[in-house]
């Protein structure tokens, strides 16, 4: 979900941001289509739909994500 500078829901979005390696930072661009003149002031990770780690499938996906960002806008769960 992005959240405009108000705390109002501008997008509700699902974006595919594989592959993640442990212990980088990842950089992916998404397109979050028609937002001109939203100032984003927050986006929230509602859930992982889907993950896996070198064993096969994992349950615990959201919970070892550790959303961080260099920007103003938050990047929490």
């Amino acid at each position: 979900m992005l959240f405009d500078a108000d705390g109002v829901v501008a997008r509700r979005l699902a974006v595919e941001g594989a592959p993640l390696p442990a212990s980088k930072t990842v950089v992916h661009l998404f397109d979050i289509g028609k937002l001109a003149g939203v100032r984003i002031g927050r986006v929230l990770l509602n859930d992982v739909i889907a993950c896996a780690g070198a064993a096969g499938g994992r349950d615990d996906c959201l919970a070892i994500v550790e959303p961080r960002s260099r920007r103003p806008a938050g990047f929490v769960k």
